[in-house]
């Protein structure tokens, strides 16, 4: 015998739960969203001075890596976003990596 459980709004427990589930994951991918278009926006002059061969290879690993070998000469908000990305990715948050 299966017995329905309502919230106190006379709502079915079911639905409420799936919206909520629903509603955090769209907070969740719109935070990534804006983190990815942050990064973006700090990263892709360097990406484009320091890495343009990983650049032409439109690979986003190798990017990443060439912008992380050549950390220390990236500009301030490049460098303040990617020490802000490793902070999150080592905290067990997920990271948005600078752009490709």
């Amino acid at each position: 015998m299966t017995i329905a459980v309502s919230s106190g709004a006379g709502l079915p427990v079911r639905p409420l739960q799936r919206t909520l589930v629903m509603t955090m994951t769209a907070l969740l991918l719109t935070s990534a969203a804006h983190a990815a278009d942050e990064g973006k926006k700090a990263c892709m002059p360097d990406a484009k001075r320091l890495c343009s061969a990983e650049m032409n290879s439109l690979s986003r690993s190798k990017v990443r890596a060439c912008l992380i070998a050549h950390m220390e000469q990236t500009s301030p908000p490049c460098h303040d976003f990617m020490v802000k990305a490793r902070a999150q990715a080592m905290s067990g948050h997920a990271a948005e990596s600078p752009p490709q």
